[in-house]
């Protein structure tokens, strides 16, 4: 009777051996990325409050926030979540600080480094250059990173909700800077969240007033209660003057 080799033995196992330790490690993965998700759904509902003005972030609150997302991304650098995540934070912030303080550039910085690298890591992500719009709106230098920004946000994300509501007050803050095509654009989407968010129209007119944009809104509102606001608006505005 002749028994096999060790060696043959080892050798008809190895497939096996292989495909134990590769479902090991995409375990191990798994279970990982897993956690890295499970750790920020706390903090980015507090995100979720703070952008929306309904919280002010209690500073312990937000430095434990920026704490679940910096061990989130060292558990999987490749979600760019994450780095939007830590971005919107950063921009939080400068909200609270003096443009000419050490911590203003610090925080600045933070959000312009995450938000490119959300960008890379999902290119074609609207959110995330709808955000780079909005930092891009505060930096009166930055027109043209503004326009391309604003141009992208707008061709990827165009009818998402969360977008319309950032895209939309900055890009009628920049009508007379836009091409064409952006214009164009803008009033797609706009007539776009009216129809699904009608809500929206309040945050529409307050930028209309902003930029003496009432008289291009007025042909893109359907519903008649918007109409009527918007014609108030342009009453009020004409009596101010």
């Amino acid at each position: 009777m002749h028994l096999p080799s060790p060696t043959q033995t080892l050798g008809a196992r190895w497939p096996y051996l292989l495909a134990s330790i590769l479902s090991g490690l995409l375990l191990i993965w798994s279970a990982t990325w897993g956690y890295a998700e499970i750790i920020t759904i706390e903090p980015r509902a507090h995100l979720h409050s703070w952008e929306r003005g309904l919280k002010t972030p209690a500073p312990a609150d937000f430095d434990r926030a920026w704490s679940q997302f910096e061990t989130a991304l060292t558990l999987n650098r490749h979600n760019a979540e994450r780095y939007l995540d830590l971005a919107r934070l950063a921009l939080l912030k400068l909200t609270t600080e003096q443009p000419a303080s050490s911590s203003y550039s610090q925080y600045r910085q933070v959000a312009i480094d995450n938000l490119n690298l959300a960008i890379t890591h999902r290119p074609s992500w609207g959110l995330a250059w709808a955000y780079l719009a909005q930092f891009y709106a505060s930096e009166p230098i930055q027109q043209a990173g503004l326009i391309n920004a604003l141009e992208r946000a707008m061709e990827l994300g165009p009818y998402e909700q969360i977008n319309q509501r950032r895209i939309i007050p900055i890009a009628i803050a920049q009508w007379q800077r836009l091409p064409e095509r952006q214009q164009t654009a803008l009033k797609t989407m706009m007539q776009h969240a009216l129809r699904y968010q009608p809500n929206i129209i309040e945050s529409i007119i307050t930028a209309a007033i902003k930029h003496r944009w009432l008289e291009e809104l007025l042909p893109l509102v359907n519903k008649e209660g918007h109409k009527k606001r918007v014609i108030k608006a342009m009453q009020e505005s004409s009596t101010a003057q």
